[in-house]
C-alpha cells in the first residue's frame, strides 16, 4: 500500500516555503520591532513596508489559487511540524527515548 497524499505536490511545498521565507526574510532585514499603531502605519508606507507587504501579498494570493484539498494538506503538515518542534523543545529527552 502506497501514500499517494503527496504525489504531484511538491511544487506546492517548495513555492509556498519560498514565498513565505522571502517574507520573513525580508521583514527581519528591515529591522522593524514594531510599536505603537502609527509606528507601524508609518513603516508600512516606507518603501522597505512596501516591499514586505507586497511579498505577504504574493503568498496570500498563491493560496488562493490553491484547491481546499491542497490547503488541508499543508495545514495537517505545519500542525504536525508544529507538533515536532514543541516535543523537541519541551520533551527532548522523552522525545529522543521513544525513537
Amino acid at each position: 500500500m502506497t501514500n499517494t497524499l503527496f504525489n504531484g505536490k511538491e511544487q506546492i511545498f517548495k513555492d509556498v516555503i519560498r514565498l513565505a521565507e522571502n517574507w520573513k526574510n525580508a521583514y527581519h532585514l528591515s529591522g522593524f520591532e514594531g510599536g505603537s499603531m502609527e509606528e507601524i502605519r508609518a513603516f508600512h508606507a516606507t518603501p522597505v513596508g512596501q516591499k514586505i507587504d507586497s511579498l505577504h501579498t504574493f503568498l496570500e494570493n498563491y493560496m488562493k489559487t490553491l484547491n481546499f484539498d491542497d490547503v488541508k494538506m499543508l495545514q495537517t503538515v505545519m500542525y504536525l511540524g508544529g507538533i515536532r518542534i514543541m516535543i523537541n523543545h519541551y520533551y527532548p529527552k522523552i522525545f529522543i527515548m521513544t525513537i
